[in-house]
């Protein structure tokens, strides 16, 4: 999980950058745990999974990257069907 640490660190910091409202939250920021992922939760806010183990996509990847005003800033994962 070491490994993954600076990718999930620059991930939150876009999300800090991108959003005005991470300015003004006193959020706790809580990782989460769960087989082949990490969820990145801001007062109980889910705003990305980091997902590192994948039967089908063999590289480590965000999914579900959301800004703190709920904004989906990533594709779809599956892609949804149109």
């Amino acid at each position: 999980m070491k490994k993954y640490a600076s990718a999930v660190f620059i991930a939150i910091i876009y999300l800090c950058i991108t959003t005005s409202s991470c300015h003004a939250t006193n959020g706790k920021i809580v990782f989460q745990q769960r087989p082949g992922k990490l969820l990145i939760n801001i007062d109980s806010q889910t705003i990305a999974t980091y997902v590192y183990e994948d039967s089908q996509i063999l590289r480590p990847y965000f999914t579900g990257l959301k800004s703190l005003d709920g904004v989906q800033v990533t594709r779809n994962h599956p892609p949804l069907q149109t």
